[in-house]
């Protein structure tokens, strides 16, 4: 093949190439992520207390995880209009300050969305022990850890004593047989 014709065919093909390119690309994958603000009413709340969280903007019934800053809180599911509102509890356990509220799921159109609200908790956390589960329990204050290793002292000692005790009733009865 000529140096003309070779060069005349990678334009033609790269011409065709890029006239096929936008119908290759038209579905995105992964698709485009849509963000938006939701509501969190009240916006601020004493510790212990709670706020509604709303948005929309989903696929209708579509399943939302609703999450307060990297936890996850629950899933509920999209409204018929594509809408949703959540009651957030902030128990005791919470720190104070801002907390970024988020609903993750399918858009309308398919696309990944997130809507999102700020709630500032204010207050001091009611939970004051030296251990901390990080769990939405009630602490009541009690620490079981120094009960339960007394409890084995007690059981290990208990089992020395027992098997001390037979093994003297063993060592007597055979002095008894041997008289």
């Amino acid at each position: 093949m000529k140096p003309g014709r070779l060069v005349a065919t990678i334009v033609v093909a790269t011409a065709m190439a890029t006239a096929w390119a936008p119908a290759a690309t038209a579905g995105t994958y992964p698709p485009p992520v849509s963000a938006a603000t939701g509501t969190a009413a009240p916006s601020r709340i004493e510790v212990g207390g709670s706020t509604t969280f709303a948005g929309g903007g989903f696929r209708a019934g579509t399943a939302l995880d609703v999450a307060d800053g990297a936890s996850p809180a629950r899933t509920i599911r999209a409204g018929g209009a594509g809408e949703f509102s959540t009651k957030m509890y902030f128990n005791g356990d919470v720190r104070p300050g801002r907390h970024l509220l988020s609903a993750r799921g399918t858009g309308a159109h398919g696309e990944s969305r997130t809507v999102t609200a700020t709630v500032e908790v204010v207050g001091q956390r009611v939970s004051q022990g030296a251990i901390s589960t990080g769990s939405r329990l009630a602490f009541t204050g009690l620490d079981v850890i120094g009960i339960v290793v007394v409890a084995l002292v007690l059981v290990v000692v208990g089992s020395f004593v027992l098997m001390e005790s037979e093994r003297r009733y063993r060592r007597r009865l055979r002095r008894a047989r041997a008289s």
